[in-house]
């Protein structure tokens, strides 16, 4: 079933036919194969944790799916393959090369450590409390033979952390176009006696 919060992706292949791909409210994955007002094919392919959809045929005949946490990989003719350890959320092209971008753990990177502060009152008590992290950060990857190899990370030096709600996309010219948001995490709070 679905609800307000059902993700979907979809895509025509180089055949003709239409992908369809859904995330319903209790986070599976439909994947469905539509050729003029036939339905060719309906599966599901399993259930994902976290946000994001995103698909692409790349080469031709050759889907790839990302869902949350999971990645899943087709051939023509083949059946839907998951790979284990996915970061990728959303898929681009540049020629004949296929890329990803993902947002990735600043630690994990060598990111930028900042110090978050969360300042407040608790009744008639102030109360400061801070936590050193490390800046997450938006990276590009490339496919190869290897798994993903990572090409560029976004403002490497800035102690602000990326978001995972960015948008990414590539041009007919072959020039790559992301808008995303970088934030630190400071807060206050009041807690007192009504």
């Amino acid at each position: 079933t679905l609800d307000d919060n059902s993700r979907f992706a979809s895509l025509i292949s180089k055949d003709g036919h239409a992908h369809l791909f859904v995330i319903d409210k209790e986070k599976q994955i439909h994947y469905i194969e539509i050729a003029g007002n036939k339905v060719l094919d309906r599966e599901m392919l399993g259930v994902a944790d976290g946000p994001g959809l995103d698909a692409i045929e790349h080469p031709a005949g050759r889907f790839l799916v990302v869902a949350g946490d999971k990645m899943f990989i087709r051939s023509k003719g083949d059946k839907w393959q998951e790979i284990k350890g996915n970061r990728c959320q959303r898929f681009l092209t540049v020629g004949d090369d296929l890329l990803c971008a993902f947002i990735a753990n600043g630690e994990d990177i060598g990111g930028p450590k900042r110090t978050d502060w969360t300042v407040g009152w608790f009744i008639l008590i102030p109360v400061v409390l801070w936590s050193n992290v490390y800046a997450d950060k938006l990276v590009l990857a490339q496919e190869s033979e290897n798994g993903w190899t990572i090409r560029a990370v976004f403002d490497p030096e800035t102690k602000l952390s990326a978001r995972s709600d960015f948008v990414a996309g590539s041009d007919r010219h072959g020039a790559l176009h992301f808008l995303y948001l970088a934030s630190g995490k400071n807060s206050w709070f009041i807690v007192a006696f009504g």
